[in-house]
């Protein structure tokens, strides 16, 4: 059967893309359907079809899906933040479930055994957010893979608290007339409003990135009011997606917020790396812990570390820990907030993973455990190849993209370790996205 642009043909949806579509078919050929529930019989308008499978669009739903829900958010259907608000909580943890197991059978040729989805708050659970700001001065989105703004001014993953705050900057740089970035005509000054808020303290930092230096010192007295610890105007005059640039000037207080976690405290700056739900952040660190079996005796490799929040948790059972870490401000907070906490089992060293580890290896250093928390593109095959032939008993690997995960976990079973389990976490509810941790171990073969 051969399928055209724009074809309507009715469908069922028995599943889902790594991004939340649902997934549909004519014959074997599969479509693409966004905002669609397994379970969903449609009417379907075919937007773009390929070789080897098509986008669609669903223009009625026939019969709905039992799984089905109506989203709580007024701007789901056109902001591109969440992809999957329309399914139902046992829908949503079945997705995020099925996401992890489907990317080690499709990427890595594995069939795991997966832990149920572990979930906690749904709403304002952000202490992060980074707002564009429209044409009318509200906050904004980027619809997905686009760069048109929607105006988000009630975004329910958002913190209360960063909301009302990013109001108020909003209305003063209405006030002022100082005119919003639109990245399409590369015109304009203010281009997000971003915030950090600490759940442990409820201060908040406050960012606003602008293309170049603005007046906003008459800010300081009605956001300190909001227990704003300090402002912050970062300046990008870049032309591209990159949100913060290199340049920072405090206009008042401090450049950072303190957060705890796992009992520690940590200085958390406009760059450092620092999990955006706190509901669950400490669940998964106490799981990664769990896993690595620490008796008191073993030297754990942390790799990248960030503010040094897993290597804190880590230095409670084991013997020495060493993190690495790229970022020079995560790097600074960690050594603080480790020394503050009196823990003098872990040590911190500054640049790439991919070059300190294996540097520190040549030198002698050897881990029993090694954690890895890479970015989203994963590690690099100079670490993974590092850490096989240091031939530690246990790798953890927490991962914000389990495809890299699966990819990197291939890696490491060609060179002598085993998938045992994998956690999947719902960090980000309404969002395709999930955390996972999986648990490799060395097996009688490792080389």
């Amino acid at each position: 059967m051969e399928i055209n642009k724009n074809d309507e043909v009715r469908i069922y949806i028995d599943g889902y893309t790594s991004e939340g579509a649902g997934v549909g078919r004519i014959g074997k050929y599969p479509v693409f359907i966004p905002n669609t529930v397994r379970g969903d019989y449609i009417l379907c308008r075919i937007v773009k079809p390929g070789k080897t499978f098509a986008w669609g669009k669903c223009m009625e739903i026939l019969t709905p899906s039992e799984e089905r829900t109506e989203p709580i958010c007024p701007h789901f259907y056109e902001c591109g933040g969440c992809a999957i608000m329309h399914m139902s909580e046992k829908e949503r943890a079945y997705f995020k479930k099925d996401k992890v197991k489907n990317a080690f059978s499709h990427i890595a040729g594995m069939d795991i055994e997966v832990a149920e989805n572990a979930a906690a708050e749904e709403t304002g659970y952000r202490n992060k957010t980074q707002m564009p700001v429209a044409s009318d001065y509200t906050q904004a989105m980027y619809k997905n893979r686009t760069n048109t703004k929607v105006s988000v001014p009630h975004c329910v993953i958002q913190d209360e608290s960063a909301k009302k705050v990013t109001e108020i900057i909003l209305s003063y740089l209405k006030e002022k007339k100082i005119p919003p970035y639109e990245p399409t005509e590369r015109r304009g000054v203010v281009r997000h409003v971003y915030t950090r808020v600490s759940k442990s303290t409820g201060e908040i930092l406050a960012v606003i990135i602008a293309t170049e230096k603005i007046d906003l010192k008459a800010l300081e007295a009605p956001l300190t009011k909001m227990n704003v610890a300090g402002l912050v105007l970062n300046i990008n005059e870049k032309h591209t997606n990159t949100i913060l640039g290199d340049k920072s000037i405090t206009v008042f207080g401090k450049n950072f917020i303190t957060d705890r976690l796992c009992g520690t405290d940590f200085d958390i700056y406009p760059d450092s790396f620092f999990q955006v739900n706190k509901y669950l952040t400490e669940q998964l660190y106490n799981k990664a812990v769990k896993l690595c079996h620490l008796t008191g005796r073993e030297t754990v490799f942390d790799l990248y570390c960030g503010a040094g929040t897993i290597t804190a948790a880590l230095s409670k059972g084991a013997k020495k820990v060493i993190g690495v870490e790229i970022v020079p401000s995560a790097v600074k907070s960690a050594k603080y907030s480790l020394e503050r906490a009196g823990i003098t089992n872990a040590e911190i060293y500054e640049g790439a993973s991919e070059v300190v580890a294996p540097k520190l290896i040549e030198e002698g250093e050897k881990a029993d455990v090694v954690v890895v928390d890479p970015p989203r593109k994963g590690c690099g095959e100079e670490l993974l190849s590092a850490i096989a032939r240091m031939k530690p008993e246990r790798i953890v690997y927490v991962s914000c993209d389990v495809a890299t995960l699966a990819r990197d976990a291939k890696y490491l079973s060609e060179h002598g370790y085993k998938v045992e389990k994998a956690y999947p976490f719902d960090m980000f509810p309404f969002t395709h996205h999930v955390e996972t941790v999986a648990l490799l171990v060395r097996t009688v073969s490792a080389i």
